[in-house]
């Protein structure tokens, strides 16, 4: 009960406003400093003391004397602000932020005992709490400090018990600190100040210290943060500022019931904006408290360094600023925009098998500089963002852009720098083929743009949503143009939008997160943005993340179920470590799959042969698609009597020009996939050949005998004789023949010569115990495992016998569907083996599947 004019004890002054005792003597010793000795306690607060501090409480006065101070119109407007937010209900302070640092700080009280009483085992529930709070405290400074605790367990329990036993001022929160940094020295101050405070959590009376966002919460309500090597002063200053926080804010209406609530107020109002809050009016104001552009704010996503270079080309164009790259005036003009357009459209109708940059240099050929320079910057956006894309790759380019325009431009340390962190979006065959599209698409967007007025540009650029109409409002909705769209979304605003071109990954990801957006059919790329961006937020909230990869964990498994494979990173990683991470998903050994994959490193062109059932076309999918982490630089072929050079290169198809039929020149398989590999040297390519030895080799490869074998070399084409062609050495062949078909000595020597042969086999690495490992990480018993090594124990010749992978199908673990396997797939394939050696009756009595099922030994009559 409030009694105002009678003189009252700390304690019970705490219980009557509903804080904690520690809080106020605290507000006392800040408050009153010269008579810090006098809070004991049986110290007892006058009447007027008693007055100010049941005020400061009830928000009737702000604590001016304490360290933090500032600006007061900052804080009211701050208050006002939050006050706002919470009445519209755009954020909710349990929900959002104070229920997991509640759990965090309940964990820790919890654990304090055991530490108190140095139970066995103390450690290892200590360090659980403590690590609970895991997006508390950066995790290189929670492993550190994990280290600390776990070495010298008995120094740091009473340094801990010391912290906690203190009232947590500054000096208490310094003496942890200097502890700290004396075994960890590589931990700064702020480090030392952010495991306090989560430490402090146990007490009641602390909120978790973040030394960026805080600094900057500072400065938006004109306060001087404390030297950033004082640990003392930064402690004290963060707990003024939040109780100065929770004064502003309950003078505003905003009830407050702790540091942890100040804590997470303080924490929206400085990192959230119009995608969390829902409220673009009311998110443009608080960027304007914050003394921002109240505009959106752009940040990156995934990688600062690419996305930042991009941005400045694309920039400085949309501005008419000088070009980056060139360093000469902006090239980004309506003119221009239409020529490069023009150019190219006209260009493909005479295009001929010299590559991209080869029909460049034609369709380009006598341009002025200012088209040429447009074509350069959009080119170099584009492969500043594409993954595969590296430094090689572009310095060709810009060679040949150099030739057209007379010119020497260079690329800047900048750009060759993210060039080398290889982009964001997943490149690839076909992404590369429509390089000329993507390229058309953004003459025209710089057209578009070059003719809107100055208010529009503003407007346009005013918010992702803005600059996506406007994208959208441009001509085309062919794949490509939406790439490229994509694309140039996601380089102005990568806080906003996904670098995800592929469409099936688009909707593999809204099904898996259907409850968390709105449109679920629609393929309008407007609505798949807000889609995306939808569960972007929710998932943001829900994890607790900064920013979301839909391609890294935590959010690729629910979405992409499997094992998450490291990018290939060239020089860093080989072929060699990337098969062997598949093993578990193969069932096979790793490192039999690790000699493969430097097989197809080193040697170029491998064959898998074997029985059928062996995996061997599975396996090259798998391992070509964890290597180029892209399907478009994947492609798969099967060979079959009838296929021919013309099929598998090049030939004259039937073309319909209009007004008359006639045949023109097309490129097959591995002419499209040579010709990606060479745009893109250091992203891997492979071309699989399916049942390899069922076609004609030597007619099929005709003259490419010759650069299977010497790689770098250069040959004439037989369609092509004035064009010199050679196979590029990030191209990868991998084929597969079943021993069944053909025997594989009966296999053109000349092909024998340029491939590794590698055997599939039942009885042999990699393909042994295959079915066993499958059916143990299913959780099944090894019937089936027993059943197939009886049936190939019955089948004499080694080249006939049967592979694991009929066994592996769903169907196979119920009786009607492994019935079935049995009488539609094994048994036709031993009256094949058998055949004009036994009757299809007797191969169906001596290989029936309830014998072998119920023998005892493999071979049971």
């Amino acid at each position: 009960m409030n009694v105002s004019g009678v003189a009252v004890g700390p304690a019970e002054l705490a219980e009557e406003l509903g804080v904690t005792d520690r809080v106020v003597r605290r507000f006392l010793r800040r408050r009153f400093p010269r008579e810090n000795a006098e809070v004991g306690e049986a110290w007892s607060l006058d009447p007027d003391r008693a007055d100010a501090v049941r005020k400061h409480f009830s928000g009737a006065t702000p604590t001016s004397e304490l360290s933090v101070s500032g600006n007061a119109a900052s804080w009211t407007e701050f208050a006002a602000l939050a006050a706002e937010v919470l009445e519209a209900r755009k954020f909710d302070v349990d929900a959002n932020e104070g229920t997991y640092k509640r759990n965090v700080a309940r964990r820790l009280a919890d654990v304090r005992e055991s530490v108190d009483a140095n139970h066995d085992g103390w450690v290892s529930e200590f360090i659980s709490a403590f690590d609970s709070g895991d997006n508390l405290v950066y995790h290189l400074t929670r492993a550190r400090f994990r280290d600390l605790v776990n070495a010298q367990s008995e120094s740091a329990r009473a340094q801990i018990l010391r912290l906690w036993g203190s009232d947590g001022n500054g000096d208490a929160v310094a003496a942890f600190g200097d502890f700290v940094r004396e075994s960890q020295p590589s931990l700064g101050p702020g480090d030392c100040v952010a495991i306090a405070s989560n430490l402090l959590l146990a007490t009641g009376d602390a909120a978790p210290y973040r030394a960026q966002p805080i600094v900057k919460f500072m400065r938006f309500v004109g306060v001087e943060p404390a030297g950033s090597g004082d640990i003392a002063g930064r402690w004290d200053q963060f707990i003024d500022l939040l109780d100065e926080a929770g004064w502003y804010l309950r003078t505003a209406g905003v009830a407050v019931g702790d540091r942890i609530d100040a804590q997470s107020i303080i924490w929206f109002m400085t990192r959230y904006d119009s995608h969390e809050l829902g409220d673009e009016l009311l998110a443009r104001r608080i960027r304007q408290w914050r003394g921002e552009d109240a505009t959106y704010e752009r940040r990156n996503r995934i990688d600062a360094t690419t996305e930042n270079a991009a941005w400045e080309i694309l920039l400085a164009g949309l501005n008419g600023e000088q070009s980056p790259l060139a360093g000469i005036e902006s090239a980004w003009t309506e003119a221009n925009g239409a020529e490069v357009a023009l150019r190219i459209d006209k260009g493909q109708e005479h295009g001929g098998g010299v590559g991209f940059y080869g029909q460049l240099e034609t369709q380009f050929a006598g341009a002025e500089i200012g088209p040429v320079l447009l074509l350069a910057e959009l080119q170099l956006i584009r492969q500043l963002a594409t993954s595969g894309v590296r430094e090689r790759g572009a310095r060709d380019g810009l060679a040949v852009f150099n030739r057209l325009a007379g010119a020497q431009w260079e690329l800047s340390a900048d750009v060759v720098e993210a060039l080398r962190h290889g982009g964001v979006f997943g490149g690839g065959t076909r992404f590369n083929q429509d390089q000329w599209r993507h390229i058309m698409f953004g003459a025209r967007v710089c057209e578009a743009w070059a003719a809107l007025q100055p208010t529009e540009r503003a407007d346009a650029l005013a918010s992702p949503w803005d600059w996506l109409d406007f994208l959208e409002s441009v001509d085309g909705s062919l794949p490509a143009d939406v790439h490229m769209r994509t694309v140039l979304a996601y380089v102005a605003w990568p806080n906003f939008f996904h670098p995800i071109i592929s469409t099936d990954h688009i909707a593999r990801i809204r099904a898996a997160f259907r409850p968390l957006h709105a449109s679920t059919t629609s393929f309008a790329n407007r609505d798949i943005q807000s889609d995306l961006h939808a569960i972007d937020r929710a998932l943001v909230n829900e994890l607790k993340l900064d920013m979301v990869n839909f391609y890294e964990s935590p959010v690729r498994e629910r979405w992409q179920p499997g094992t998450v494979l490291a990018p290939f990173q060239p020089g860093a990683v080989g072929f060699a470590d990337v098969a062997q991470s598949t093993a578990a998903d193969l069932h096979m050994n790793g490192d039999a799959l690790a000699r493969i994959g430097r097989a197809i490193q080193t040697r170029k062109q491998v064959v898998f042969y074997g029985p059928p059932g062996t995996g061997k076309t599975y396996v090259a999918r798998t391992l070509a698609r964890a290597i180029a982490q892209t399907e478009d630089a994947v492609r798969l072929v099967q060979f079959h009597p009838s296929y021919a050079y013309e099929d598998f290169f090049e030939g004259f198809r039937p073309s319909d020009t209009g007004d008359k039929a006639g045949f023109a020149l097309q490129r097959g398989p591995l002419r499209l996939l040579a010709a990606s590999a060479a745009d893109n040297p250091d992203l891997p390519h492979f071309l699989i050949i399916d049942e390899m030895n069922r076609g004609n080799l030597a007619k099929v490869f005709g003259e490419l005998y010759f650069l299977l074998e010497y790689r770098g070399e250069r040959a004439s084409l037989l369609y092509s004789p004035d064009t010199e062609f050679s196979l590029p050495d990030n191209l990868h062949i991998i084929g597969t023949m079943n021993t069944t078909d053909r025997s594989i000595g009966l296999v053109d020597a000349a092909i024998r010569r340029r491939f590794a042969f590698i055997e599939f086999h039942p009885d042999s690495v990699p393909v042994e115990g295959v079915l066993a490992r499958f059916l143990a990480a299913q959780g099944r018993d090894d019937r089936l495992d027993v059943l197939l090594r009886r049936l190939n124990m019955m089948i004499e010749d080694r080249d006939l016998k049967i592979g694991p992978s009929y066994f592996m199908r769903p169907e196979a673990a119920h009786d009607d569907g492994l019935s079935d396997i049995w009488d539609f797939d094994i048994l036709p394939l031993l009256f094949e083996h058998f055949y004009g050696h036994m009757s299809p009756s007797d191969v169906r009595d001596k290989f029936s599947l309830e014998r072998l099922l119920a023998a005892d030994t493999p071979g049971a009559e």
